[in-house]
């Protein structure tokens, strides 16, 4: 009889857990760190401790990890490691098991591993509202709680059964996580009058940053060794030292979700799209995971606009923008911004491209050369000739200037100061039947001496030791997806459309997907080693690819 009640039990369990609880994660094959991805967090929505790890729930931005030895934030975990959301609406380590628990804005998830394998429960099979509102979670020597606000939930902390709904928890010793108060948080007395570095004050409920404006403290955590930790409404993070009596602040993050570019290198500038809100550029030294971001309401002559490209230069940073052209100057951290006035062509900047000693701006509505010290115009006598064009793309390669339009692709020889169409270069009896068909060429690509060009036919190449025209492959086989980046190593291409990434063997023209939620619509790619970069509409995204075999 006790046998019977067992395997009843355990059936119960299982078929709970098949109908109710879904695994989420990206694939099997991968890693839970194979892919991460960085967005802007907004507020900090709730704060616990684990083992290793201070664990913070963001508004946007997923879970944030700060390493407690290493003083030092390690990569979130978001979507990309299976969380059922990215907006997390309470977070608890729950120390008997081991166990990370995350509230979303679609369920409750869980995570024995506190990285991948994470399980979603629907609120639905929790007895909650669908859209429920739990402000905070917690744990017994026994049980799991949640606070919903009119009702506490009871939950098996193994398989996380409802075990019934509560107007007060039937047990005392229960430790909670921080959450969420945008009412206002009370700062107890003793740490009223603590210190802020770097220029912030500590006012009440509110920090002010050093450009004077106030950032409401959303929620308050104090750490087993006395650390106290107060994350904001706008993702900053301060850590008090009970010694020190000291705050010391942290941002982490992007300053921008929709990321259109990001120039390469060492340190990333990334830019993006501007909605409603000022947002602004992330520089991100993404060896060590550091972040600063420059936001327009706080920095003199930086205009709130949407970027579309962006490039280094030895002395400045270039951002191409729907509002002209903003350029940043390292050495002095000077912003400025340059418009029709210095000879742009109107319109959004779509495209940047230099040489050894101008900047080439491709633009919706036409080209232009700048000067890299004068900024001035430098007029070629190509100009009229792409008035009211659409420039898509543009790239210097051996002293020439590709240009991708809506209607065709040039080619301006630098040296003989000539344009040609790209079908009076080279060798183009491989792709005769339909070059007269190819529109809208979006981007265009050099690697390992041959230029790619992708248009809304196909991609096509031309070997510059040759001088042959190819095709690589045809949009039709990709749905006629819109191609808008780029990126190889010797063996592979990765593209990036709207609608996901995917990976071509050049060899065995073999095609794997990436069609993952979280990665989103594709606007650029850079290959850095065994690291494929991806932004997306969604962040930015880190793959670890050669993994991938």
């Amino acid at each position: 009889m006790v046998l019977f009640q067992l395997c009843k039990k355990y059936l119960f369990v299982c078929t709970f857990t098949l109908s109710t609880i879904l695994i989420s994660q990206p694939s099997p094959e991968f890693d839970p760190f194979d892919w991460v991805t960085y967005r802007k967090t907004g507020g900090i929505q709730s704060i616990t401790e684990g083992f290793t790890y201070i664990y913070f729930g963001t508004e946007e931005g997923g879970i944030l990890r700060y390493h407690t030895f290493q003083n030092q934030f390690d990569d979130p975990i978001t979507e990309a490691q299976g969380l059922s959301s990215n907006r997390i609406m309470a977070v608890h380590f729950d120390s008997e098991t081991g166990t990370l628990w995350a509230a979303t804005k679609n369920g409750l998830n869980y995570s024995f591993t506190r990285e991948g394998n994470w399980t979603t429960i629907s609120y639905g099979n929790l007895d909650l509202p669908r859209k429920a509102t739990i402000y905070r979670i917690g744990s017994s020597n026994a049980y799991i709680w949640i606070d919903a606000g009119s009702s506490f939930l009871k939950l098996d902390r193994i398989a996380g059964i409802s075990l019934g709904v509560f107007t007060i928890p039937d047990e005392e010793e229960i430790r909670w996580s921080s959450r969420s108060i945008y009412g206002g948080i009370h700062i107890p007395e003793e740490i009223a009058n603590f210190t802020v570095t770097e220029g912030w004050l500590l006012n009440g409920n509110y920090f002010i940053d050093p450009y004077g404006q106030n950032m409401k403290i959303t929620s308050f955590y104090q750490t087993k060794y006395s650390d106290i930790w107060l994350g904001t409404e706008s993702g900053y993070l301060f850590l008090g030292d009970s010694q020190m009596e000291t705050f010391y602040p942290f941002s982490f993050g992007l300053a921008n979700s929709d990321v259109t570019a990001f120039t390469k290198g060492n340190e990333f500038w990334i830019s993006g799209r501007s909605g409603f809100n000022s947002d602004g550029i992330t520089s991100f030294q993404w060896e060590e995971i550091l972040f600063q971001h420059y936001y327009p309401d706080a920095t003199i002559n930086m205009s709130n606009q949407s970027i579309y490209c962006s490039l280094e230069t030895d002395r400045e940073l270039w951002f191409g923008g729907n509002h002209g052209l903003l350029l940043y100057n390292k050495k002095d951290g000077f912003w400025r911004l340059y418009d029709e006035t210095r000879g742009l062509p109107g319109g959004t900047i779509i495209s940047m491209a230099q040489d050894t000693s101008h900047v080439w701006i491709g633009t919706s509505q036409g080209i232009s050369r700048i000067h890299k010290n004068s900024k001035r115009s430098r007029p070629t006598g190509i100009e009229t000739y792409f008035d009211e064009s659409f420039i898509f793309d543009l790239e210097v390669i051996d002293n020439q200037v590709w240009i991708g339009t809506n209607s065709q692709l040039f080619i301006f020889d630098i040296d003989s100061q000539v344009l040609y169409d790209f079908r009076e270069l080279g060798d183009v009896s491989l792709i005769s039947d339909q070059h007269d068909l190819y529109r809208n060429f979006w981007e265009i690509h050099e690697h390992d001496k041959t230029v790619y060009a992708a248009n809304d036919l196909g991609l096509i190449s031309f070997d510059i030791v040759t001088g042959k025209w190819s095709t690589i492959f045809e949009t039709a086989h990709f749905g006629n997806q819109k191609i808008n980046s780029l990126a190889f190593s010797d063996e592979y291409c990765f593209l990036g459309t709207n609608f996901g990434l995917y990976r071509i063997d050049l060899k065995q023209f073999f095609r794997k997907d990436y069609t993952y939620s979280f990665i989103g619509q594709v606007n650029e790619l850079f290959i850095s080693d065994d690291i494929l970069w991806i932004g997306t509409n969604k962040g930015l995204t880190k793959y670890l690819w050669t993994r991938d075999f």
